[in-house]
């Protein structure tokens, strides 16, 4: 049964595909978010206002 063999290579590499693709998603997502963090704590140091822990 080579097609059901082919398709089975096919699921796998598309969740795995897909699966690498959210990962970089979501990580870019929070690298972004992070940086957007860091900014903002910067220009509140700046003004001369200490961050809220």
């Amino acid at each position: 049964m080579p097609i059901l063999a082919f398709n089975i290579i096919y699921g796998v590499l598309v969740a795995f595909g897909t699966g690498i693709t959210v990962g970089l998603i979501l990580s870019c997502c929070y690298v972004v978010g992070v940086v957007q963090r860091e900014n903002m704590i910067a220009k509140n140091v700046a003004l001369g206002n200490r961050p809220a822990h």
